[in-house]
């Protein structure tokens, strides 16, 4: 995993997406299955939030946002947009990390 000095995250914004993530891992024991990637997605529009507060502000991560965010608006209504639009969602972050340096 390469390194984000840039971005310093406090302890309370860590503390913030550990409890979401915690909680959410113990609330999916008997949730329907598709809300686990719901919640994945959650958490990772949590932590471009984060990183927009903290003035990393791209293009890929806003279209990255984007594209989450119809993803969650679908997940109850369309399973099926749901998943086409979770593949977008991987080939896109795909290609974010492969411009890292």
């Amino acid at each position: 995993m390469r390194s984000m000095d840039y971005m310093k995250i406090d302890k309370g914004e860590l503390i913030e997406i550990l409890a979401y993530l915690t909680t959410s891992a113990e609330l999916l024991i008997n949730e329907p299955h598709i809300y686990g990637p719901l919640r994945l997605l959650e958490a990772a529009n949590r932590l471009i939030e984060m990183a927009e507060n903290k003035g990393v502000d791209t293009d890929d991560l806003r279209e990255l946002k984007q594209k989450i965010n119809e993803a969650i608006e679908v997940v109850i209504k369309d399973e099926e947009k749901f998943k086409k639009t979770l593949k977008e969602i991987g080939r896109e972050t795909g290609k974010i990390v492969k411009q890292l340096p």
